[in-house]
């Protein structure tokens, strides 16, 4: 692949930082460059929802994101999980599945913390159809079950692979049938509680799915980048476990379905895993 090519090209001479970030991870973003570089235009606490206590950001010459601050984090002792919003969102974008807004990690006011590109005029899944309210069915037309059951399908596949604790109506978003995986702090488990949004076991897994997993998978140094990024935001035991978890589902996506039994498949004692 030609980016991969740029992205290891000769290391003869001392790169400029901005090509040897470009090196380092090809499938960088120029959404990503505007929550790094631009300058903050204003700021306000987002009231209720995420106990972390996120800020709407908004920047100059345009741009605005949900910013998660560690130092609050710290208070809940919920250390580094604003490192696994920026993590879930690299995963998401070496597997190709496009469900995580952009998101870094940088210093706004002195505080340091993870930027998530704010998804405008979206819903809730608690809000929109997704998830009906109390007494009421949603009305759906076919092509938005259709539509709705592959995002919902990638969804599931990228948490399982995630081993997400915590996804559930609230921390997704519904726009124009697409979905936008937010809310990414309790990723990465390695033996903790996972509880899927929705379940598609014994299901035939799409067309779309298996062919973004299979490029992924095939793709040797882009899952080498992958793990180097993830080891600067993670433990080697969350990188470990989550690799592992790709082979296993590599299998499944050999053979069409994952079937009912795989949880436990999915589930690591890191001490055990094989070196």
């Amino acid at each position: 692949m030609k980016f991969v090519e740029r992205a290891f090209g000769s290391p003869k001479r001392e790169l400029p930082k901005e090509e040897t970030e470009k090196r380092k991870n090809p499938l960088s973003s120029a959404e990503e460059e505007i929550l790094e570089m631009r300058e903050k235009a204003s700021s306000k606490d987002i009231i209720g929802g995420c106990s972390s206590r996120p800020v709407f950001v908004e920047f100059k010459d345009d741009g605005a994101g949900i910013f998660k601050l560690s130092s609050r984090e710290e208070k809940l002792e919920h250390v580094g999980n604003y490192k696994k919003e920026r993590a879930a969102y690299l995963a998401d974008r070496f597997l190709g599945f496009g469900l995580v807004p952009p998101t870094v990690i940088r210093e706004i006011d002195g505080e340091i913390g993870s930027v998530q590109e704010f998804v405008p005029d979206a819903k809730t899944a608690a809000e929109a159809y997704l998830t009906p309210a109390e007494g009421k069915e949603p009305t759906l037309t076919k092509e938005q079950k259709q539509s709705l059951k592959l995002e919902l399908f990638k969804l599931w596949f990228f948490d399982y692979l995630l081993y997400n604790r915590d996804r559930h109506g609230g921390n997704l978003l519904v726009k124009e049938n697409k979905i936008y995986a937010i809310d990414n702090g309790w990723t990465f488990r390695k033996n903790d509680f996972y509880w899927p949004f929705c379940r598609f076991f014994d299901t035939p897994i799409p067309q779309e799915v298996k062919d973004a997993f299979e490029r992924f998978y095939s793709w040797k140094e882009g899952k080498e980048i992958l793990r180097d990024l993830l080891s600067e935001l993670l433990d080697k035991d969350e990188v470990d476990c989550f690799f592992k978890r790709v082979e296993v589902v590599e299998r499944f996506v050999r053979q069409g379905t994952i079937p009912e039994n795989a949880q436990s498949a999915l589930k690591f004692d890191p001490g055990i895993i094989e070196k």
